[in-house]
């Protein structure tokens, strides 16, 4: 607030992914860096409750074995925050709206921007520091690199590419030389981009709703070449997962809704990253870290391990990795039977993926205070999409719209919200759009007919 964040302004229409450049650098102190504690006090009912936080001039101050390491990140510099953002309202075209978009106080985006002459565009966008040299490891305090406080310029960007499309969707989007001057700050998984890129290329000429079908295709093409080494998993006791093979075998390739089989493939690859990296997962859990940020980057190493099988690798509690392989399935298929029965037993179609996953839109406050859930959260609805694919969507989290719109052309467009367009739980319009949102449907770009109207009076002077 106030800007509008994704939209079309008659001339130009604009939309953002995450870009995950890096924005972060750890700072190695030295015994000369002087830090300070900040007393950071929050007032409770029954009295007040004060944090200490170690500071130095880098940022905040963690303690690894006994060594100080300072967090620089973009959030913290002067630029890193402002309304520009409400100049793309008034851009006209492709090339305005890439120079507004260099100096927006935002988390880094990528931001695709498309007028109504035609052109296309992507950029990185929002704050993004000028330091040369992104790394990974921590770097000497007296190695700083000071380009930090101002805003790079160098921002890479594509204008009207020959194939005539531009897509993104979280995962890296720059260039392998680009990749080395801005880093890697968690990029999402290529999967769910790919699958975009594929269905772009598949027709020359595009209406509303094949952009609209985009965004619902949850087909499984990630997880293909896991339905297939799962059914090699069980076919060596064909007899004992005679049931489990054929819902694998039918499982449809999508993550639909009355898809058992979709269940099993994913959770297995789950518990399978779960396990082998255990042990790692473990030293770093001693130092209250985690894999989690990397888990998405772990797929290469995943799937060489389970095609090679290393020694070196084998989990220490199985004789071999076919016992690894087969137990992992199976204490899987019984703790899911678990979550979704209470029992290790029964029939395994109540593994639905649209009850696995099943959507549940919570607000902030009904997570705090339950009684008032009816009132405030969305209604539980099936899953109908997944983390590697176009129609990404998990229990609670997704798309948070599906915006379909051509400059100049707004009376077409689609804008369709999981959350309701009004922030008033009272409100008739608190849920509404919800069910078009979760049934695939479109909601109107533009406002409907004027059902009530608010007017402010300024009181005499």
């Amino acid at each position: 607030m106030p800007a509008i964040v994704v939209g079309s302004n008659n001339k130009v229409a604009w939309g953002f992914t995450n870009s995950y450049v890096d924005t972060a650098d750890w700072i190695k102190l030295s015994d000369k860096d002087k830090t300070a504690l900040d007393a950071e006090s929050i007032p409770l009912p029954d009295g007040e409750k004060t944090f200490y936080v170690e500071v130095s001039h880098f940022g905040p101050v963690r303690r690894i074995d006994n060594e100080k390491y300072a967090l620089t990140w973009v959030g913290y510099q002067d630029y890193a925050i402002n309304l520009n953002l409400m100049n793309l309202e008034w851009a006209d075209s492709v090339s305005k709206a890439l120079a507004t978009s260099k100096n927006i106080g935002i988390p880094a985006q990528n931001v695709v921007v498309a007028d109504s002459s035609g052109d296309i565009a992507w950029q990185i966008t929002g704050a993004v520091p000028d330091r040369r040299k992104p790394t990974d490891v921590p770097v000497s305090s007296s190695h700083f690199d000071d380009a930090w406080l101002q805003q790079a310029r160098d921002l890479p960007s594509l204008v009207n590419p020959k194939d005539q499309r531009i897509w993104t969707a979280n995962s890296r989007a720059v260039s392998a030389s680009q990749h080395r001057r801005f880093g890697d700050g968690g990029y999402a998984l290529g999967a769910r981009s790919e699958q975009i890129k594929a269905r772009l290329f598949e027709k020359d000429v595009f209406d509303i709703d094949d952009f609209y079908q985009i965004q619902l295709d949850n087909e499984a093409l990630f997880l293909t070449r896991w339905q297939g080494f799962l059914l090699g998993v069980l076919k060596t006791d064909p007899d004992l997962f005679s049931e489990d093979i054929k819902e694998i075998e039918g499982w449809q390739g999508c993550a639909c809704a009355d898809s058992v089989g979709y269940s099993l493939v994913k959770r297995y690859r789950d518990a399978l990253i779960d396990r082998i990296f255990a042990p790692i997962e473990s030293q770093l859990a001693a130092q209250n870290l985690s894999l989690a940020l990397i888990e998405r980057q772990l797929e290469p190493a995943l799937w060489q391990l389970v095609k090679t099988q290393a020694d070196s690798w084998k989990p220490l509690s199985a004789a071999n990795w076919n016992v690894f392989f087969t137990t992992a399935y199976i204490d899987m298929r019984a703790q899911l039977m678990v979550d979704m029965t209470g029992h290790e037993t029964g029939s395994l179609k109540a593994l639905r993926w649209g009850d696995v996953n099943r959507l549940q839109i919570q607000h902030p406050f009904s997570q705090q205070i339950p009684v008032l859930s009816n009132l405030l959260n969305m209604p539980d609805v099936e899953g109908f999409g997944d983390r590697f694919m176009p129609a990404v969507q998990g229990k609670h989290f997704g798309a948070s719209q599906r915006l379909i719109v051509q400059p100049g052309d707004e009376v077409n467009g689609v804008l369709t919200l999981p959350g309701g367009q009004s922030g008033h739980p009272l409100s008739p319009f608190y849920r509404s759009g919800f069910g078009e949102y979760a049934n695939q449907e479109s909601t109107p770009f533009l406002p409907g007919s004027v059902l009530h109207q608010i007017e402010f009076i300024p009181t005499s002077p």
